[in-house]
């Protein structure tokens, strides 16, 4: 499980280097932090990768207000790929934003949701009640409802977006 710090990438030359990284990464978390009020389609605000040497997280905003938008579609073709596994907790929002930037899945997918109930938990299980009933640890749940499309990100809001995907 990698430990320290997110990488914050907001700019082309940072997603550039992430995407090289986890095109080598057997396995890769995954999620999304999204603002789905009052739209027809979720606004992306963030996403979160994490493999076992890096956590990062990816803000599609900053990447829009330098003209670099359309390039978060480089991390969705890396994760869609099928060298990749994707591990993704209630992963029907976070594919569905893949699929609106690119048009479809990630090939390989395990939704730690879908395993959990078939581990027994209840359905819907949240990602905190999976880890601290198979781990014992316990995950802040604060930020659940954020406004994750405020810029700056706050450090606590980095430190729960980035603990989504580090304990995948």
């Amino acid at each position: 499980m990698p430990g320290g710090p997110p990488v914050l990438v907001e700019d082309a030359e940072a997603l550039d280097g992430l995407v090289e990284r986890l095109a080598k990464a057997e396995v890769v978390g995954f999620d999304t932090e999204f603002i789905g009020e009052e739209t027809f389609r979720p606004r992306v605000c963030l996403v979160q990768v994490a493999t076992e040497r890096e956590v990062a997280l990816v803000d599609p905003l900053a990447l829009e207000s330098r003209g670099e938008g359309p390039r978060i579609r480089d991390l969705h073709e890396c994760l869609a790929a099928p060298a990749s596994l994707v591990v993704v907790h209630a992963a029907y929002h976070d594919v569905e934003a893949m699929r609106l930037a690119i048009g479809r899945d990630p090939q390989v997918v395990v939704d730690t949701q879908v395993a959990a109930a078939m581990c027994g938990l209840p359905w819907p299980a949240s990602l905190a009640t999976v880890l601290e009933h198979f781990t014992g640890h316990r995950t802040g749940k604060a930020h659940t409802f954020t406004d994750w499309d405020a810029r700056p990100l706050s450090p606590t809001q980095c430190l729960y977006a980035a603990d989504d995907v580090r304990y995948l």
